[in-house]
């Protein structure tokens, strides 16, 4: 038996790396450390993995030989002439529009510069303005307290007139505080919900108007003075009432107004804040690109000079690499047969 070709039988699997074929794995997808690594890296693994699925425990000329050409024709096309606009016409567009981009973001600078200052200056009025936070609103107890005063004051006058022929006492004072109760929230909704124009004067007139029926109904059936003073003591507090609903409606108006002036103020310096934001947002995102368009120039130009080697030096560190990842693949197999796990 020929000791020098002696092989041992190829793993599908080898010591749990899945990987199948021998350009699994050779071709990185990360640019990082330039062409002349990644083909360094690259042709290491190849050798390897041709000595791990060969399964050779020795080199093997021929492997070795079909290895050499293919790290020769490897290092033939990782060779590129260095960066010469003078000499390419491809690398002179390349340079002119590197240069048009420097000059250009000399103007991006001044401009985002510009925007961080009209961003403070925005932010610094922002902070000056005062806050005009919630606006005013009716007070619910007030509310409730005016539309309960006038239904106590309406609902006797529809206990007495209008319900009086039921039977059931409690169903008529039920009838008479539920109606009264419809007068009187229509009336102060009317004047509160509706202060800023001519809804809120109708209201006030409605309610003064009610509260004239209301005495005229009451003084109809009057037999004395004292059902007479009492009817007129009704009419006296409910239009009280409506006046009283009337002088808050018109403070609350004139808060509101006051409201609205300084909510104005601060609604406009914020739009000044988020306009000033925004600009700088845009000048920085077109200064981002511009630098990232400078680094990649720089990039290529740095790249284009690695690649500019002699090609047999090239081509002398692509077999170097390729053969020593065979060896590294020989050893691997060997240590398969001796019962030593490659470590990861």
């Amino acid at each position: 038996m020929n000791k020098t070709t002696e092989t041992i039988s190829p793993s599908p699997n080898f010591e749990g790396t899945g990987l199948l074929h021998p350009l699994d794995g050779v071709v990185s997808e990360s640019a990082e450390g330039g062409a002349v690594l990644q083909m360094q890296t690259g042709l290491f693994e190849l050798g390897r993995k041709r000595a791990l699925l060969g399964g050779a425990t020795k080199p093997i000329a021929e492997d070795q030989k079909n290895l050499e050409d293919h790290a020769r024709a490897m290092a033939r096309r990782t060779y590129r002439d260095g960066f010469d606009p003078s000499k390419h016409a491809h690398d002179k567009v390349r340079d002119d529009e590197y240069h048009s981009r420097v000059a250009g973001r000399n103007e991006l600078q001044q401009g985002a510069a510009h925007a961080r200052a009209n961003l403070r200056e925005a932010e610094t009025a922002l902070a000056k303005t005062p806050k005009a936070g919630a606006g005013p609103v009716p007070n619910p107890w007030l509310v409730a307290a005016a539309i309960v005063a006038i239904d106590l004051s309406v609902s006797p006058t529809l206990h007495d007139r209008f319900f009086s022929t039921l039977s059931d006492d409690l169903l008529v004072w039920f009838l008479s505080t539920i109606g009264a109760g419809f007068v009187a929230a229509l009336l102060t909704l009317a004047i509160l919900a509706g202060r800023h124009g001519l809804i809120r004067r109708v209201g006030l007139f409605a309610g003064i108007g009610v509260g004239i029926a209301l005495a005229a109904i009451r003084l109809s059936t009057a037999e004395n003075l004292s059902e007479a003073m009492f009817a007129g003591g009704l009419t006296v507090f409910e239009i009280a009432a409506v006046l009283l609903l009337e002088w808050v409606a018109r403070s609350l108006s004139e808060a509101e107004n006051k409201w609205g002036e300084t909510k104005k103020v601060e609604d406009e310096a914020v739009q000044l804040h988020e306009a000033a934001r925004s600009d700088l947002g845009r000048w920085t995102s077109r200064l981002e690109e511009i630098d990232k368009a400078v680094r990649d120039h720089l990039a290529y130009v740095e790249e284009r000079s690695t690649r500019n080697l002699q090609v047999s030096e090239l081509e002398s560190v692509a077999v170097k690499a390729a053969l020593d990842g065979y060896n590294a693949g020989i050893g691997e197999n060997m240590g398969r047969i001796l019962g030593v796990r490659r470590t990861q």
